[in-house]
């Protein structure tokens, strides 16, 4: 007699842990989320017990309220409107939905949606209207789990609309994101935004990304939960003045227009105050984000990242320096600084890299990263830095890495990015003083180095095994065609015994006296 098997398909407990694997929220491509949609539908209707755990992750997010119309029209509560437009519905009959024998059908696929992506439709079709009638009637949510909206188009003209009676109360996170919209489009998006921030009275998350738009958020002033809001168009001082009584917000981003429109009807008098603010990221140039920095009070900040658009090359140093001063008077406690500046044109485009137009004049005269950073040195109680000039050419020095160590102990992760020229860069000895005086220290990462050009006898090596883990150099650079890969191994060996090994970044030699460069293997 033939005896059973049993396979994994019939422990349905492990299945609930193997599908969360096909979460489309876990791929990026429309093309691989189609395909892991596709493969759980499949799984669905093949195997009884594959059904419940693959619809579970099937329903979690849903492209648009397109499968929920679908659902309410293959249990007949509602109805294709013939002679009309493909996407017309209405109810079966101008009755309660709830009293349909398939409704609590209905309800246990929608009570399953947590994240819905809405997109605009003509409002002046009747197609979307049955969610307004089927919200009349039951006077509760229809989707009673949603936590995420996303309200996302390639363009809005006027005259769109979106299914806002979808979204429920127990909204937390809301995304608005339109590619392109109409000029005279305007007011009716302002009107979806905030008709969509009004259903959603728990809202904690706020994210808003619409071209050369000045957004209204004077809806978000009663939104006492909100944690973060990030608004990538330009967006004016006085339009931020909303958020001052919001009692939890702790993340803000926001790009600043050009200093001309900063102002615009905002009074310079009055500071913006954000008492629980902790992470900030900021968008614009050297001199508005100083001002900005100046007119506001964040006494709790702790977290700042700047992404600077530079049109004058030859204004750099003094613009950063002036702006990191700011920062260091109002933000001593800061613990984590993130910079990103790169060159870009007229209209803030960002440049191309080439060398053709990149030379050190175009970062003012002298060109030290000193001269640069040299206020930042009294913030210390920095644990992240990162500080990436793109493509600008700075002369840097063993002094500055031995100011950066004496003034950052508690170093945790160390970034720097800038281009160098031969004979003004640091040498790689340098290196000890950052395991010297920063014992926290986990990542390094910085730019070209010299090898040789710092006395031996001069060096003090940590007393200590360093912790560091990931060493990264983007060259060591030797002179005059001495080979002294060997000696640079053993150096950091020694000061950074657990590192990642030095072998994984190149090495390069440099002939002084012709410029040829030659990679050693």
């Amino acid at each position: 007699m033939a005896t059973y098997t049993q396979s994994i398909s019939d422990v349905q407990d492990i299945l609930y842990d193997v599908f969360p694997y096909l979460d489309p929220e876990q791929y990026a491509s429309r093309e691989e989320i189609a395909r892991v949609r596709q493969t759980l539908f499949r799984s669905a209707i093949t195997c009884k017990n594959f059904t419940l755990p693959a619809l579970k992750i099937l329903w979690k997010h849903i492209p648009s309220d397109e499968p929920l119309l679908s659902l309410l029209s293959l249990y007949d509560i509602v109805c294709a409107q013939k002679g009309t437009l493909s996407d017309a519905f209405s109810l079966q009959c101008a009755r309660d939905p709830r009293a349909h024998p398939h409704w609590e059908r209905f309800q246990y696929y929608a009570s399953r949606v947590q994240k819905i992506t809405l997109q605009p439709f003509d409002a002046n079709s009747p197609g979307r209207s049955v969610w307004g009638e089927i919200s009349a009637f039951i006077g509760e949510p229809i989707l009673p789990a949603l936590h995420t909206v996303l309200i996302h188009a390639s363009a809005f003209r006027t005259g769109c609309g979106v299914s806002t009676q979808l979204i429920a109360p127990s909204t937390r996170t809301l995304s608005v994101s339109v590619a392109n919209h109409w000029m005279n489009s305007r007011n009716e998006l302002q009107a979806i935004i905030r008709e969509a921030c009004n259903a959603a009275p728990l809202l904690e998350r706020l994210h808003i990304r619409i071209p050369r738009w000045d957004v209204d958020l004077s809806t978000l002033s009663t939104h006492e939960h909100l944690r973060s809001v990030e608004i990538e168009p330009p967006i004016r001082m006085a339009a931020l003045q909303p958020l001052t009584p919001l009692p939890h917000l702790e993340n803000l981003l926001i790009t600043i227009p050009e200093t001309t429109t900063f102002w615009v009807d905002a009074d310079p008098t009055v500071m913006l105050q954000l008492p629980s603010l902790r992470r900030l990221t900021l968008k614009g140039d050297w001199t508005i984000v100083k001002s900005f920095l100046d007119n506001a009070q964040l006494p709790n900040l702790g977290t700042l990242f700047l992404s600077i658009g530079q049109y004058d090359g030859t204004r750099l140093i003094p613009d950063a320096a002036h702006c990191f001063q700011t920062l260091s008077a109002k933000h001593s406690d800061l613990t984590f600084l993130s910079l990103d500046c790169r060159q870009v044109d007229w209209s803030g485009e960002i440049l191309q890299p080439s060398m053709d137009v990149l030379r050190p004049q175009l970062i003012g005269t002298g060109g030290t990263l000193m001269d640069t950073v040299k206020p930042l040195l009294t913030l210390r109680s920095l644990r992240n830095v990162a500080l990436r000039f793109h493509n600008y050419i700075f002369d840097y020095e063993s002094a500055d890495i031995r100011a950066f160590a004496e003034a950052w102990h508690d170093l945790e992760t160390l970034q720097l990015e800038i281009s160098t020229l031969d004979g003004h860069r640091a040498g790689f000895e340098s290196l000890a003083h950052l395991a010297r005086h920063c014992p926290r220290l986990r990542t390094l990462r910085l730019p070209a180095m010299s090898f040789g050009q710092d006395s031996p006898e001069e060096i003090m090596y940590p007393t200590e095994a360093h912790v560091l883990r990931e060493l990264d150099v983007a060259e060591v650079v030797f002179p005059k065609d001495m080979d002294l890969s060997s000696d640079v191994t053993e150096f950091a060996r020694r000061v950074f015994p657990h590192a990642t090994p030095l072998a994984e970044y190149p090495i390069v030699v440099t002939n002084e006296d012709s410029g040829d460069r030659s990679r050693l293997i």
